[in-house]
């Protein structure tokens, strides 16, 4: 059964009585696969982000961004620099030997500091990957649709642009994601892959 031939019988059941049967035409959309030309790109302002690209043909593009940013990372003191400066501090007033000395042992305790560094980075990068992944697993999708806000926009000749803005606090990181699909509001045909990203949103500095 057609879109039309739903509508027919909706409109029928309700005014067949009084008016006679209604006759809705309806004009066949061809559906063609979409996909970005332009990938959505984020740019970031200080109350809100704005994601844009293009498509290669006409269709829906959909844009999420989730609604709550989440504080962006401290800033880390590179423990290898800091040793090697403390190094060449105490190098300044000893002998070449002990200058040579002090030298190779903050170069290894630089070594072995980034290592730490490298290690700590994998550890909580692994976890952050397990956190993410757990909190979409353990999302419903009335949870989701309430953390998220969602936008449609349809592409069109000439350029088949489009950009989606979503508001913002400032000094965030917020998560996105956008795919596009062919011509169909309710059950397209086709649809293409997802592309996701973060952005850090600007703040105003004191």
């Amino acid at each position: 059964m057609t879109v039309a031939d739903g509508l027919t019988t909706e409109i029928n059941a309700v005014t067949e009585a009084t008016f006679g049967a209604a006759t809705v035409a309806s004009t066949a959309v061809e559906e063609v696969a979409c996909s970005f030309v332009n990938p959505p790109a984020a740019t970031a302002d200080k109350k809100s982000f704005a994601v844009a690209g293009t498509t290669d043909v006409e269709g829906y593009v959909y844009c999420w961004a989730t609604k709550e940013g989440t504080a962006k990372p401290a800033p880390v003191v590179e423990a290898a620099a800091r040793l090697l400066v403390e190094g060449d501090a105490a190098a300044t007033d000893a002998t070449a030997t002990d200058a040579t000395a002090t030298d190779a042992t903050a170069t290894d305790a630089a070594t072995d500091a980034t290592a730490t560094d490298a290690a700590t980075d994998a550890t909580a990068t692994d976890a952050a990957t397990e956190d993410t992944a757990a909190d979409d697993t353990e999302m419903s999708p009335a949870e989701w649709a309430a953390a998220h806000t969602v936008k449609r926009v349809k592409t069109a000749t000439p350029d088949f642009a489009f950009s989606h803005t979503f508001t913002t606090d400032e000094g965030m990181v917020y998560k996105w994601g956008c795919y596009c699909t062919s011509l169909s509001p309710g059950s397209p045909k086709y649809e293409s892959a997802e592309v996701d990203g973060e952005v850090e949103t600007l703040e105003t500095l004191v």
